[in-house]
């Protein structure tokens, strides 16, 4: 399954730099930073949108916010990156 995960990191003394880790090495089989605020992340476990979220959370500021969602990749378009859309196809 191909996540979505778009926030918004307000908490200006937080160091994210476990957030991003977690995003790349531990949640992900393969994560693109496709914009500022933006990340796609290939997932094959077995844990709900729920859980993921709540493992995400620990990882964000108290004034954090985040919006996760599964992507449909035969029901999307834009204008990005085209090594952003050969992330995506592969």
């Amino acid at each position: 399954m191909i996540l979505q995960l778009s926030y918004e990191l307000k908490t200006v003394e937080k160091d994210y730099s476990k957030l991003y880790s977690f995003l790349e090495k531990e949640l992900a089989t393969s994560s693109i930073h496709v914009l500022r605020d933006t990340w796609w992340i290939k997932y094959d476990g077995t844990k709900s949108i729920s859980e993921i979220c709540d493992m995400i959370k620990e990882k964000m500021g108290e004034n954090d916010v985040f919006f996760l969602s599964m992507l449909d990749k035969n029901e999307i378009n834009g204008w990005m990156a085209s090594s952003n859309w050969k992330w995506l196809n592969e």
